[in-house]
């Protein structure tokens, strides 16, 4: 993946995040992604982009973008967290919903490149440094395991079984790279990361 397309789609991002940031309830997951497909079209054609593809493996789920060309096949997860006002977020669900991401990513052979993009606040930033997802934050490369903790948590299990299979094995190492990382405008930060096995 041409990183000059993270650099503009950050540039972008960041213009959205300073135009909203006495609204910040209208920057949504969704503007994530439209941020992030607008970057493409100066590397990509609108026809080769495909939203909410079909997954491969998993029924009933879906891809959030897939790049359908000879250069750039590459498939896509996006998550966007930040704060709420009642400050009541299920941040263990939260986490659940990152691991789901990671996992159809890995489970998907639709294309070789596999990335996650991550948006989040200090708030989920935070989490990750306390709940032994440090490595998230903090390191180029790294094996991505669930947390012991979270591994055992009803809470935990009962999100990632209501989007995978109950046969997935929650301790298994997903290798990950950090590909791209950026210090957003509105205590925002920019993770982009590829699955690697």
């Amino acid at each position: 993946m041409n990183l000059q397309i993270f650099d503009t789609f950050s540039n972008n991002l960041e213009v959205r995040l300073s135009y909203y940031a006495n609204q910040m309830k209208l920057v949504t997951e969704d503007c994530i992604r439209y941020e992030f497909y607008g970057s493409l079209l100066s590397n990509v054609y609108p026809h080769e982009i495909i939203l909410e593809y079909p997954h491969d493996t998993l029924s009933q789920k879906e891809i959030d973008l897939v790049i359908n060309n000879s250069v750039l096949e590459s498939i896509f997860e996006f998550k966007y967290y930040r704060a709420i006002p009642s400050g009541q977020e299920d941040r263990t669900a939260r986490m659940a919903n990152i691991y789901i991401d990671i996992m159809k990513l890995k489970l998907s052979n639709v294309a070789t490149d596999k990335y996650f993009v991550f948006v989040t606040d200090s708030v989920m930033y935070g989490y990750c440094l306390r709940n032994q997802y440090e490595n998230m934050i903090q390191e180029d490369s790294f094996e991505f395991v669930v947390s012991p903790k979270h591994q055992e948590g009803l809470n935990f299990k009962k999100v990632v079984f209501k989007k995978l299979p109950e046969s997935t094995d929650m301790s298994t190492p997903i290798v990950i790279k950090r590909v791209y990382y950026k210090e957003l405008e509105q205590d925002h930060y920019l993770f982009i990361y590829k699955i690697l096995s």
